[in-house]
């Protein structure tokens, strides 16, 4: 017979379950940290014309010169129809980007960048890219292309579990 302060199966199931819990969470931990520093690092070297919501929003406009319904933009943007209204706002204001009605079906508005908002995304898009080629440096091309693909396969996962949801 064991003696009652003996470890048994279960607990060294909760071990490892604890363990995996650990570093589920020391994972999530560093890939929110990882993801903040890099914000820093592109505001501190490029993003001082522009948020990074209007540095997003120039960039997808830079790939579609007929324009971006709002909402397909909300959607690309991960970001709700309030704040992307909000965002485009502001940078009509700064003259970057205008809204028309789109010409195949008046209910859709369209946002496309100005010559002035071209020009911007035209320095800052490229420099962007370089800051983010220099940042993971760090990694080797081939722990780059795994980091990606794992990174995907929590993404698909994530994505797909929310089309399940109730």
């Amino acid at each position: 017979m064991s003696s009652p302060d003996a470890p048994t199966y279960l607990d060294s199931e909760n071990d490892a379950t604890l363990d995996r819990e650990r570093l589920a969470v020391g994972l999530w931990v560093r890939i929110a940290k990882v993801y903040s520093l890099v914000l820093r690092e592109i505001r501190e070297r490029i993003l001082v014309d522009c948020t990074i919501p209007q540095f997003d929003v120039m960039a997808s406009l830079m790939r579609a010169p007929e324009g971006i319904p709002l909402v397909e933009l909300s959607r690309r943007l991960l970001v709700t129809a309030g704040n992307i209204t909000g965002i485009v706002d502001r940078m009509v204001r700064d003259g970057l980007v205008v809204r028309a009605q789109d010409a195949k079906d008046r209910r859709v508005v369209r946002v496309r960048l100005t010559p002035k908002g071209r020009r911007r995304a035209g320095v800052i898009v490229p420099k962007h890219s370089k800051s983010i080629t220099d940042i993971l440096a760090v990694l080797s091309p081939p722990e780059q292309k795994l980091f990606k693909e794992l990174l995907e396969k929590l993404r698909y996962r994530l994505s797909r579990a929310g089309e399940h949801a109730d």
